[in-house]
């Protein structure tokens, strides 16, 4: 159990060349994960792209910036579209910002992508929290960040 967790807990760092690309590969995986981002005084823009395809089960990404303010969200569930509302009635008080839901039909596939651009990012550390439920399928994350 507690090899479990500390994998679950992987942290990721950018390189200093600022762009990073990391595909995940979930085989029915219940998880958290976390990519750390640097950013420095001299970034004029961040990119972030995430594609993703999932068989079963729920993916949230969230992007965070250096004081945890939520920059951007992408979610997919591949779960029936009752499963779906009882879960969106169970979450009525969520900030749901930024945040793209794609419901599978009768647990089919969910895919979908997501693309956010940052202008003048605040310098400092900023983190992409990917929480999986389940999951059965792959994500692909992009992080470009531009200089002056």
């Amino acid at each position: 159990m507690l090899v479990c967790f500390i994998f679950s807990g992987l942290i990721l760092q950018a390189q200093q060349d600022g762009d990073l690309s990391v595909d995940f590969d979930f085989e029915n995986t219940t998880e958290v994960k976390e990519i750390l981002v640097p950013i420095g005084t001299d970034v004029s823009k961040i990119m972030f792209q995430f594609s993703g395809k999932i068989k079963g089960g729920s993916l949230k990404v969230r992007i965070l910036d250096p004081n945890g303010k939520k920059e951007g969200a992408f979610q997919l569930e591949a779960v029936s579209r009752d499963e779906a509302k009882e879960k969106s009635e169970q979450q009525e008080g969520e900030d749901k910002s930024y945040t793209y839901s794609i419901i599978g039909k009768s647990r089919s596939q969910a895919r979908g992508s997501m693309r956010k651009q940052v202008s003048k990012p605040m310098p400092g550390q900023w983190k992409v929290e990917i929480d999986a439920y389940s999951v059965d399928g792959k994500l692909d994350a992009n992080i470009q960040q531009i200089t002056e």
